[in-house]
Order: C-alpha cells, then structure tokens, then sequence
C-alpha cells in the first residue's frame, strides 16, 4: 500500500452535501459558507460541492484567499476578472465585470459557484466586488473558514447576511473515523487500533491521515495477516503535524501557556483549579480561540485541552524541571483543599510520582487501589512498585501480582504472589492467595498440578467451615477450568444465588462464573444463563473492592449461554458491546482476549464467518502483544474455519499450520473447527469427519455435552449426519439447549432424508439466528424436493436458503449448492406477477395488458412454479425480496 496522501478519501460528509445541494436550489439563498476547525475537512467538502455544482451543469470558479494576496486588492480575484475592464473607478469596473459575467451566460438563469477558500483573507476590494455580484444574481458564494478565525467588518457582514448559509463542520464521527481508516488502508482494522486512533485524532480528518502516514512510516502501524493492527506506545507523528499544532498554541512563555501546559500533565482540571493560577481572562480567551474546552461535568466546570495531540506537543516542549517544579506545585494545591474528590487521591500519587519518583507509600497504595478498580493495571503497577520494600504490605503484594498478572507479566507476578504468601497472617489472606495463585497458575503458566497443589496446602491452614467452603469453591472453579465440568459442580452446589449473602465477594464472583460455564458446558443453557447474569451483576457491585478481573469476562459465559439458548443475535450484541466497552476503556489486560473468543464464536454461530475472522485476528493480535499463549490454538482454528468456508484457501492452511504448532487449551470446539472445516475445503470429508468424531469423544468422556453436541452438529453440516444422528438424539434428550435441539432435528432430516423436517429446523434456526445452518437445512431441503420432482416445494426452499444465505458474508459450505436458484421471472411474467400483488383479478390484468384470461393465467402459474408459492398472498410474499 502507498503512504495515504494528505488529501485521502472522501468520507462522510454525506449531510452537509445534501445541504449544500439544498442551498444552491434555494433562489433565495446567495451564499454558504462552511465553518469549521483546523483539519476537520472544510476545504474537502467546499471541493466535493463544488464538483456537484460542476455535475449539474454550473459554471465554478475558485478563488485561493492568502495573506499575501490580501495585501493587493482584487489580487485574489485577477484570474477571474475580464482584460480591458478599467477597476480604477470601483463603480464602472464592478459593473463592468457583471457585464462580461452576463455575455458568459452566467447571469442567464445559471449562477456562476465561486469557492473561496479562506474566506477572511480576503482584501476589502475583493469582498466589496464579490458581494455586489452576489447582490445582482450573478454568482453564487462558497465560501471556507475557520471558525475562530477572526473577521473584518465586511467580511462578517458577508457571512451574516440571511442569504448565506453558515454550515458547521463537526469533527468525524466514530462510525466516519472508522470509514476513513478503511478506504486509507484498504482492510479492516482492529476495534483497538481504531479506538487508539480514534482518541488521539478527536475526530479530525487532517490529523488522523498524518498519524496513519507517521505509523506507517515508523512501521508501528502493519497488517499482520488479517487485520491493521498498531503496536502498543504512543502514536508516532510527522514533523507536518507537529507545524499544524504548534502554529495553534500560543508562545512559549506567559500565563497561557503556562496553563495550557498545566492542562498537558493535569487535565482535566476544573474551572477553579486552572483559576488559581491563570486569570480568567486568558481562560476565557483560550477557550474563544479554540484551544481548550469547557464542559459541564455534573455539578463543576471543567477544563481540558481541546484536542489530545496538543497535550502530546505541549508535553514534548517542557523541561524536566519545569514539569516536577509545576506537578508538585499542583498536587500541593489539591492536597491543601482535602482531596475532596474520590480520584484525587490517585491524582496526587500519580503527580509526585511522576515529578520525584516516589510518593507517600500509603498515598500510593490508595493509590493503587483506585487504579486496579478503575482496571487501569499499567498505572497501578507503576504505583505499587514505587512503594519502598520495606513499606509493602501483604494487600499491597497482591495487588502488585494481580495488575503484573494481567498484564501478562508472569515472572513479576509469581515473585510478588510469593512475596505475599511470606506476609499473610490470616485466614482470609489465605483464601484471598489461594484464589489469584490457582487462577495464575492455570490462566498464566497453564501448571494444573501446581494450582491443585496451592489449593491442597491451603486447607493446612484454613481451620473455619466457612473458609474450607470457600477452598472447595476455589477448587471448583479450578476444575470448570481444567475440563472437569461435573467434579465442578459438585464442589459449587452452595455457592449462594445472591452475591450480598457472601462472606468473601471476590471468591463468590469468580465461583458463580465458572459455575456458569460449567453448567454451559454441561449443557443446561437456562441455568446457565442465570448464573452468568447472576455473576456479572455481582461483579459490577464489588464497591471498592479491588476485583480479580474485569466484568466483562462474566460475558464470555453469558455470550455462550445466550448462543445455547437459542439467542444469537442477543449474544452477538452482548458480546460486542462488552468487548467493545474493554477496547475504549483502555483497559489492558487478557480479559479481552477472552471477551474476544466468546464474541467470534457467537458470530460463528450466526454464519458470519467474516465478522468473527476479523476479531480471531484482534484475538491474535492482542494474545501476541500480552505473551498470552492459552488461546492461541483456539483462536488459529477459528481463523482457519472462517477462511475455509470463506474459500480463501491459502489463509486457511497458513492459520492450520500455526494451529498445529500450538499446545491445546481448554476448549475443544473451537480448537477443532478449524482443522475440519479446511479439510472439507480441500476435498477430504473422511479426515473431517475424524477431527470431530475425536473431539466429541474427547467431550463427551469429559462430561463436556454442550461442545460434544456442537462438535456433531458440524460432523453432520460436513457430510456425517449418520455418524452423528443417534449420539445426538440423546443429548437432545439429557441436554437443555435449543440451539442443540435445533441442529439435531436437521441431522435427523439429513439422515432420514425428510425435507419436511429440514425446513422445520431450518424455520426454528433461523428464527434463532443461526442463518448460515438454516440456509443449510432449507438447501438440503430444496435438493430432495427437486430429487422427488415437487418442483414448487424446491423452489420455495431455496427462495428461503436464499434469503438466509444472503445474511451470511459470502459463506460456502457443502450443503448449500443442493439448493439452485430460482429461475428468473421474464419481463411478461414480472409485470403480471406485480400486478397480481395489487389484488385485482386476472380479467381486469387481461383487459390491462391487452392478453387473454388464459395468457394471464398461464403467466401467474409459471410465475408460482419460479417462486414456490401457490397463491397470491405468497406471491406477495415472495416479492418482498427481489424477484429478478
């Protein structure tokens, strides 16, 4: 790809065309001038709108404002104005150039567009002539500017007037941030590159194109396979983009920017704070030029910089000295009033840290704790680790190994999990141990045999029921984890259904979850889907506390239960809201990771292979960034799945081979999906059949019914319905998930050969979602239909395998081609069938067309045939979709 240029895509947008194109229609109108702020794309716009005028048949002109033109009257105009026509006598020369306008035509019905870019520019001369043409009809003004720019007289008089239209330019919208980073990189991009992106450019066109030249260039910004992904530090930026901000901010010296650097390290600050050192003036002139902001936050004003490449700028210009000298001297002030606000604690902290390196340790730990609740782990291990050795306490230890946990540094976690261990007194430190050594042994180094061995020595020195309770939670937890579903639930049958009735709220949250997947796994969706709600709620209200992970890895399960249950299309907008709440909450941690997988596999399930492939590839970019190796064999062999049935052959072999190389997880639907499905592609059903016959052995001897119910369903969509047919007629009978039940009944009409029963399920999975399978079971339908000669029954099935495959991003798989498409209506037939759907009888379509009854007829029963349908109502029906 070619570094994007600075002029880039047109994007968005869309609206104030549509305004513009409104403005030039309106004879009243003699104007619109197009306001906005530096790089949000006014001069884009004023070209695209010009082009429309240009389109429809207009004159255009356009005219460069400058300073330097504007030094000269008219000079900006000269390429426009007629040879021989004598300016020095205003009146006459005006007049004149409205006369050689008229000989072009222009006056004649057809106003000439002029665009001038940088409207304030602009001589008085040049202003005076422009307005008395606009006056008499004879062009019509364009006009750019930004809006805190400051005017003439006679300009602002020309802006104004009633008869010029004043449009605003708002920055992009995230959804047209998005677009635009699209058409620059030609691919997808990930949730957190554009949410990265998309902060540090606010919105502005100008400013997202130069950071996407200055990654490029600096190779921090690369495809890596799938999808565009930016490494992790700060977003580079050219030498052009730093000129655009620097020629914004006022100089290097006096109360403004001093504030303004004051906001860069600080912000956001309020109204009264920023008024203690810069006087309310030069607030209020900042915030009319432009360069800061000021916004109402419940009940106090609040100031920020107005966009956040100005704080990076600003930051790069101040000495080290100046910026400890100014953050202590703030974090002193903030402390002086009481710290009244609940993060000023973490403030303060953060300030002295950054300006000394080191703080109060008991500030810091406070610290620390707003930081891990907030889930921001890259601060609060800052925080921790500056506390002095000797100040560390066994709570601070362990919040140390949680955040290094997260964060996927698991040298630094183990060492700081042991240091608490040497610090832990009482029973409760025990448990509270107990719980992050066992999920950080199994999560972080995947050592089964160690994080049983924790749980085992812990029970030496826990005495009380309740802590031994809490241990056999603990330990039920861990082997929902290690694929043990039914010893699972078996130690977790007391864990109480509210989470205020828990005696250690973290242990509850993290045994209500796993108690969630394993009765998923299980195959008991409804009960399933009330413990994971149970647990997310719980998770959300631990208050203070420093909770284990974030909430969102509660959706995981409950995106999974949903699916089970039959509700795709809800776990599809759970699982995306949740991961895309972890990406813009900056969060950084393996939890979405794993918010990821549950997401993909939702839209696996959907028959979205497209959309889950573009976030397997966010999963692998993020476990790659975190060192998280767990989920790497899943997350290849969905890659794999979804490019297999995508047809891209060689993506699908790559994300196999990888896969290969990978050691299994814990989950063994996923982990074999890919293998089969690449192995149908390549024309050897046999060796797919084998994958998942094993792997639903494997499930089945782990107790595991919901993923040995799923495993078959895909041995029957791949050519095995036999195989699968029995196996799956029991769990639809010990297994509460309709989504199974759902697929069983399509195995069963594969193996039978009943199309009655394959339309059935397909009606029921569609109904649930799951499109690609009921364009699958409408298909295979279609085929034995046709095969048995009810050509009607045929068609009608493959109209509806149609529209659910429509749904489903271009997906392949071998049942679909049983289904051939309906033949195509002629032009006679089409135009009888429309006017059939108006409910007027044959006769008066006859006496319409100049036809026979009998022609008309004929025509309607042909058309039925074509369509599958048997009656009028039907046929209206049927042409609700596109008949052609």
């Amino acid at each position: 790809m070619n570094t994007p240029g600075l002029s880039g895509p047109f994007v968005g947008r869309t609206e104030h065309l549509a305004t513009f194109g409104r403005a030039l229609a309106d004879r009243r109108c003699r104007g619109m001038v197009i306001s906005g702020r530096t790089g949000v794309g006014k001069s884009r716009l004023a070209e695209e709108c010009l082009a429309a005028a240009r389109r429809d048949g207009a004159a255009v002109a356009t005219v460069l404002a400058s300073e330097a033109a504007g030094a000269v009257p008219l000079a900006a105009l000269a390429h426009l104005l007629p040879a021989g026509v004598d300016l020095s006598d205003p009146v006459a020369g005006f007049a004149g150039v409205g006369e050689w306008l008229s000989g072009r035509g222009v006056a004649a019905g057809r106003r000439m567009v002029v665009l001038v870019d940088d409207l304030p520019l602009l001589d008085a001369a040049s202003v005076m002539l422009i307005r008395q043409l606009m006056d008499a009809g004879q062009i019509w003004l364009l006009g750019t500017m930004r809006s805190t720019q400051r005017l003439s007289a006679l300009v602002e008089t020309l802006c104004e007037d009633d008869a010029v239209w004043r449009v605003e330019l708002p920055e992009l919208s995230g959804a047209e941030v998005e677009d635009l980073l699209v058409s620059l990189l030609g691919g997808t991009v990930s949730h957190r590159t554009l949410s990265r992106l998309r902060d540090v450019c606010g919105g502005n066109p100008l400013f997202l194109r130069e950071l996407v030249t200055g990654a490029m260039a600096r190779g921090a910004l690369a495809r890596d396979g799938e999808v565009w992904e930016l490494a992790d530090g700060a977003v580079p930026r050219t030498a052009r983009l730093t000129e655009l901000i620097t020629a914004r901010l006022p100089a290097a010296d006096g109360e403004a920017r001093r504030a303004l650097e004051l906001l860069a390290f600080c912000e956001p600050l309020s109204v009264a704070d920023v008024e203690q050192t810069t006087p309310g003036p030069v607030i209020a002139d900042l915030e009319r030029s432009g360069v800061i902001r000021v916004i109402q936050d419940e009940r106090r004003l609040m100031v920020t910089l107005a966009h956040p490449l100005y704080g990076e700028v600003l930051r790069a210009g101040v000495t080290q000295g100046r910026k400890a000298a100014m953050l202590l001297a703030h974090a002193d002030r903030i402390a002086s009033l009481g710290s009244r606000r609940r993060h000023d604690t973490l403030r303060i902290a953060s300030w002295r840290l950054a300006a000394t390196g080191t703080a109060d340790p008991g500030l810091l730990t406070r610290a620390a704790a707003l930081a891990l609740h907030a889930h921001d782990n890259v601060q609060a291990g800052r925080l921790l680790r500056a506390i002095p050795a000797g100040h560390h306490t066994f709570t601070t230890q362990v919040m140390l190994g949680d955040a290094l946990f997260q964060l996927s540094d698991f040298a630094g976690a183990r060492a700081a999990y042991a240091a608490a261990d040497a610090l832990a007194e009482t029973e409760q430190d025990v448990l509270t141990l107990t719980l992050k050594l066992v999920y950080y042994l199994l999560l972080g180094e995947d050592a089964t045999e160690q994080a049983f061995e924790v749980g085992d020595a812990a029970r030496a020195r826990v005495t009380s029921d309740d802590g031994r309770r809490l241990l056999r939670h603990i330990e039920g937890a861990a082997r929902v984890v290690t694929r043990d579903p039914r010893a699972a639930m078996a130690l977790l049958a007391d864990v109480e259904e509210d989470h205020r009735e828990a005696s250690n709220k973290v242990v509850w949250v993290v045994g209500a979850g796993m108690k969630a997947h394993g009765l998923a796994v299980l195959g008991q969706a409804p009960e399933a889907l009330t413990w994971a709600e149970r647990a997310y709620r719980g998770h959300t209200e631990l208050d203070d506390q420093v909770p284990y992970l974030h909430p969102a890895v509660q959706l995981t399960c409950l995106t999974r239960a949903l699916c089970l249950s039959g509700r795709i299309a809800e776990a599809r907008q759970v699982g995306r809201a949740g991961y895309t709440a972890l990406v813009t909450s900056g969060t950084l941690d393996f939890t979405q990771i794993w918010v990821a997988l549950g997401l993909a596999r939702a839209e696996w399930h959907a028959g979205r292979p497209a959309d889950a492939r573009a976030i397997y590839a966010e999963a692998l970019a993020l476990a790659r960034s975190n060192g998280h190796n767990k989920p790497l064999r899943s997350i290849f062999s969905g890659l794999a799945a979804c490019a297999a049935v995508q047809g891209d052959r060689d993506a699908a072999m790559r994300a196999v081979s990888e896969a290969r190389e990978q050691v299994s997880g814990d989950q063994l639907y996923l982990e074999h999906l890919g293998f089969a499905w690449t192995h149908a592609m390549n024309g050897r059903p046999e060796a797919a059949h084998a994958w998942l016959a094993e792997a639903a052995a494997r499930a089945r001897a782990a107790g595991e019914l919901a993923e040995e119910g799923l495993l078959l369903i895909e041995l029957a969509r791949l050519g095995g319905a036999k195989a699968a047919a029995a196996r799956l007629d029991e769990l639809a009978g010990v297994t509460d998930c309709p989504l199974i039940q759902a697929g069983t009944t399509m195995t069963t009409g594969l193996t039978t050969g009943d199309p009655g029963l394959l339309l059935a399920a397909a009606i029921e999975l569609g109904e649930m979602g799951a499109d690609l399978m009921a364009a699958e079971a409408a298909a295979a339908a279609a085929g034995l239909w046709r095969r048995a000669g009810q050509e009607r029954r045929a068609t009608a099935a493959a109209n509806r395998s149609a529209d659910w495959r429509a749904r489903c991003q271009h997906a392949a798989t071998p049942l679909l081609p049983a289904a051939a498409p309906a033949a195509a209506l002629s032009d006679r037939e089409l135009e009888i069938a429309l006017l059939a759907t108006r409910r007027i009888t044959s006769r008066e379509i006859a006496q319409t067309l100049q036809l026979s009854v009998r022609t008309v007829n004929n025509h309607l029963q042909h058309v039925y045939a074509k369509l599958g349908v048997s009656t009028r109502g039907g046929l209206i029906a049927a042409l609700g979709r596109d008949a052609r």
